[in-house]
């Protein structure tokens, strides 16, 4: 139910490494959840690996910010979904140009905005809406949008201590004294995993939003080769006697 977590690869932002954000996850009884990163997709292969070996199922997403606001965040349907997230960050990224309001409409991904978001949504896009926000439901007509609301928990650190340290890396980050970091500069105090159990029983009322959110991460397969992957040669001409006779030879 975990679709945007983040690691210590949220560069002053998120507060725990690979190894430990799973571990918080096999504690809290998580069986999928999907790695969101800001703004970046470094710590994806050792997720993958570090789930693989664990026996959570890994997803592979990123959280796109603009001057540290929050914009949407994309979950990866495939390994092409995961290519389509990298190259859109990349084409803003070498053309210098902010990443815009909307994003594009991804093949193989899917794209989440947070909940208050006006526009129409796509075929592929959804609305996190987190539990504190469920009172903003009632008495409304969800005609059109029922089938896409999903649970959003964000997950930044792995308890209150972790949340100080959020608020340190948040105040470096923006180069003020710990006071002057404000409610928006960070996250929330619970946006961790909760106990086995209690995000379901939040969301109990309206128990179609979680299951939206099942069915979206049911549908995603990273589909990655296992094990680790040594793209280097090993030789140079087929077999290492010739290959230092041809290194002997250049040199």
């Amino acid at each position: 139910m975990y679709l945007n977590v983040h690691s210590q690869y949220s560069l002053r932002f998120g507060t725990m490494s690979i190894p430990a954000l799973v571990e918080e996850a096999i504690a809290r009884g998580v069986t999928q959840m999907a790695l969101t990163d800001i703004n970046n997709s470094t710590g994806i292969m050792e997720f993958m690996r570090e789930c693989d070996e664990k026996g959570i199922k890994p997803i592979a997403g990123m959280e796109f910010r603009r001057d540290k606001r929050l914009l949407y965040f994309g979950i990866a349907r495939n390994r092409e979904g995961m290519r389509e997230l990298n190259e859109f960050l990349t084409e803003h990224n070498l053309g210098q140009r902010p990443l815009p309001d909307m994003a594009p409409e991804f093949s193989n991904a899917y794209i989440v905005y947070p909940y208050g978001h006006q526009e129409p949504l796509k075929v592929n896009e959804y609305l996190g809406i987190r539990y504190d926000q469920l009172n903003r439901l009632f008495n409304v007509n969800l005609e059109g949008v029922k089938e896409k609301l999903l649970a959003l928990q964000p997950v930044f650190v792995a308890d209150k201590i972790e949340y100080r340290l959020h608020e340190y890396l948040r105040g470096i980050d923006l180069n003020v004294v710990l006071t002057e970091v404000t409610n928006a500069d960070k996250c929330t105090a619970t946006d961790m995993f909760l106990p086995p159990g209690q995000l379901e029983a939040k969301f109990s009322r309206y128990a179609f939003i979680l299951d939206n959110t099942r069915n979206l991460m049911n549908r995603c397969v990273m589909d990655y080769p296992k094990g680790r992957i040594n793209l280097n040669r090993r030789t140079f001409t087929g077999n290492k006697k010739t290959t230092r006779n041809f290194w002997k030879n250049w040199l």
